[in-house]
């Protein structure tokens, strides 16, 4: 039983972020969703290093 509560409470917690980042456009000034959008620019460089540094082995970016 506690891997269904535990499926629910994930699927809970996934559907209030989605809600939000779809909601979030549509309130928030220009500010904060250029913001917003570059924070996950610079989270995405940030995972894509780390694919390319840790399992690849690749060290040079050039």
């Amino acid at each position: 039983m506690t891997s269904r509560r535990a499926s629910l409470a994930f699927w809970t917690g996934f559907g209030i972020v989605l809600g939000l980042l779809i909601i979030a456009p549509l309130v928030l000034p220009e500010f904060w969703r250029r913001f917003v959008t570059e924070i996950l620019i610079w989270g995405l460089l940030a995972m894509s290093s780390d694919i390319l540094i840790g399992y690849t082995g690749m060290v040079s970016f050039g």
